[in-house]
Formats: structure tokens, C-alpha cells, sequence
């Protein structure tokens, strides 16, 4: 077992703990408030069950090499066993994940009673920044990452919602989002009503 194999097994310890986050979201998030309707389907979804059904099926090979070498009648030689050992915990952690991410492709965006769901993860309200809606129904968000980095102080995300779900989900932006939050307002039409220009601090 070398030191890949061991990284990868404490890695899929993690992607265990995330798997299960992911499971009982509304348990620690809060009640689901709203899921946006988007223009367009989320193609992420489509590609991290792909590759999920890739590694289930690439996991069945090594059950399948794995029962092979423990109903023979030989020893098994010590690099077919490490070799065994690699694919299983390589299998593991990819099929492990593949499902965080699909159920993240999956659930986004989502805005709950603690915050709001994108596609790195959950994002408390107190994070939010900035957000701007234009007359397309696209809605710019600008937070601060959930885990502190030095490469981004902030990030953008957009989402592309349908027309006639943008007046609700701007309800639920001005009663969850704090009132530091700087934020540009739509019309019914979707039209904004009070257009400023966000300025990034350098």
C-alpha cells in the first residue's frame, strides 16, 4: 500500500463525511425555501453521473478480478494484491466522489433558511455580498468563499432563472440576505429598478 493508496483512502474518509452533508442537507441548512427554475439545463449533472456510472462500472471489473483471486487455489502474488488494494481504493474514491458532485450538480441552485447552494457547495447568508439581477432573469451573486483563500476574496455566480420565478426568488433574497447586502432590484417585467455598479475593493 503506498503513500498514493493512503491518500486516497483518508481523501475518501472526507468525501464519506461530504456524502452524508450532502444526504441531510435540510438538517443543517434548513428547510429548502426555494429551488429557481434556470433557462437552461444544468449539463454538470449530466456529466458527473456519467463518470458515476463509469467508476460503478469499473468497480464491478475489480469485484469481478477481486472474487477471482480469493476463490483461487494459488497464493496471490504480493504485486497482484497491491495492485488490487490501488483499484479498490481508487474505484472507492472516485465513485464516492462522483455522487457528492452529482447530488451537488443535482440540488443547485437552492436557497434555504441558513444560506444558499451553488456549485462548490453551501454558502451561508452572511457570505453574501452583492446581488444584481439583469433583464434576462440572470441573477448575479457575489460572496465570500465559505472556506478562507488567498486566490479569491470573492466570487461570481450566475444564475439563469426563469422570468416568472424572479419576482419569489427576490422575495427570498430581501428577506434572508442581510441588509448590508448591496442589491439591484427588478421590476415584474424584469426590468431593474435601481441599477448601480458594483465596485470590487482592490
Amino acid at each position: 500500500m503506498g503513500y498514493l493508496d493512503i491518500f486516497l483512502f483518508l481523501i475518501s474518509l472526507l468525501m464519506i463525511y461530504w456524502l452524508i452533508r450532502e444526504l441531510t442537507r435540510q438538517q443543517w441548512a434548513g428547510n429548502l425555501l426555494k429551488k429557481p427554475a434556470t433557462q437552461h439545463k444544468n449539463m454538470s449533472f449530466y456529466l458527473w453521473i456519467l463518470l458515476l456510472f463509469f467508476w460503478v462500472y469499473y468497480a464491478g471489473e475489480f469485484l469481478r478480478a477481486l472474487q477471482e483471486a480469493v476463490l483461487s487455489d494459488d497464493i496471490i502474488p504480493e504485486s497482484e494484491l497491491s495492485d488490487l488494494i490501488t483499484r479498490g481504493i481508487t474505484s472507492t474514491f472516485w465513485i464516492l466522489f462522483s455522487w457528492v458532485n452529482t447530488l451537488r450538480a443535482k440540488h443547485q441552485p437552492a436557497l434555504h433558511e441558513k444560506g444558499f447552494f451553488v456549485s462548490e457547495g453551501f454558502v451561508p447568508w452572511k457570505n453574501l455580498r452583492w446581488t444584481q439581477w439583469n433583464d434576462e432573469g440572470h441573477l448575479e451573486l457575489i460572496y465570500s468563499p465559505t472556506l478562507p483563500t488567498p486566490f479569491a476574496k470573492e466570487i461570481r455566480r450566475v444564475w439563469k432563472i426563469k422570468l416568472e420565478e424572479i419576482e419569489e426568488v427576490q422575495q427570498l433574497l430581501e428577506l434572508n440576505a442581510p441588509r448590508s447586502v448591496g442589491q439591484v432590484l427588478v421590476d415584474e417585467k424584469g426590468k431593474p429598478k435601481n441599477p448601480k455598479a458594483h465596485k470590487v475593493k482592490k
